[in-house]
């Protein structure tokens, strides 16, 4: 799965990048948890742990993309 959403694969270099990817993979199989309960009305646990995840990647981003201000 994650080489058919990235097929040049991930450069983990820092300790964000694999933070930021361990979390990606977290949230992957919460999805394919979701999608392998699909006909029994999805997983409860895999969308709220979904959205958790969603919001630490986000506030990882913001951690990165924050501008760096040297006082």
């Amino acid at each position: 799965m994650m080489a058919a959403l990235r097929p040049q694969g991930f450069d983990l270099k820092t300790e964000e990048d694999h933070n930021r990817f361990h979390i990606l993979m977290l949230a992957i199989v919460k999805v394919t948890r979701y999608v392998e309960n699909w006909d029994k009305g999805g997983h409860e646990d895999s969308t709220l742990d979904l959205s958790v995840y969603a919001a630490m990647l986000h506030a990882i981003d913001a951690e990165i993309n924050a501008p760096n201000v040297d006082f």
